[in-house]
């Protein structure tokens, strides 16, 4: 499924162009979409731009709201990358809201701890530690 830019070069025919209109089948092209970035990331120097890419999307996303800047670690973010590759689309789709918890650190206030479990103290320090 899927084919690369050479193997597309390789297999060009001139004489199999028509003149009539092709459509492209648009449910298939987020797993085209998956495919290449899967693609994207079994090179190591692809993978290298992707995270230099992903890096720069999440700061103008997420800048304000980064408590930890080593989110921004070039290994935790090809770590992301090489862990999410079958579950997305495009790298965007990784900056969305729902992978927000990739990037920032919830707000939970002490007492919302505390209504939800008896190991608040355990559990703030392990998160700031």
């Amino acid at each position: 499924m899927g084919r690369t830019l050479d193997e597309l070069i390789a297999q060009f025919d001139l004489s199999r162009i028509t003149c009539h209109s092709a459509l492209l089948d648009l449910e298939k092209l987020p797993e085209f979409n998956r495919l290449h970035l899967r693609r994207l990331v079994s090179c190591e120097t692809q993978r290298r731009q992707l995270v230099g890419k992903l890096q720069v999307l999440v700061e103008e996303a997420f800048g304000s709201q980064l408590t930890d800047r080593a989110v921004l670690d070039p290994a935790y973010v090809e770590r992301v990358i090489l862990l999410r590759q079958g579950h997305v689309c495009r790298l965007q789709d990784l900056v969305c809201p729902t992978h927000s918890y990739l990037w920032t650190r919830p707000a939970v206030e002490r007492a919302q701890l505390g209504a939800i479990s008896e190991k608040v103290d355990e559990i703030a320090t392990r998160v700031l530690g």
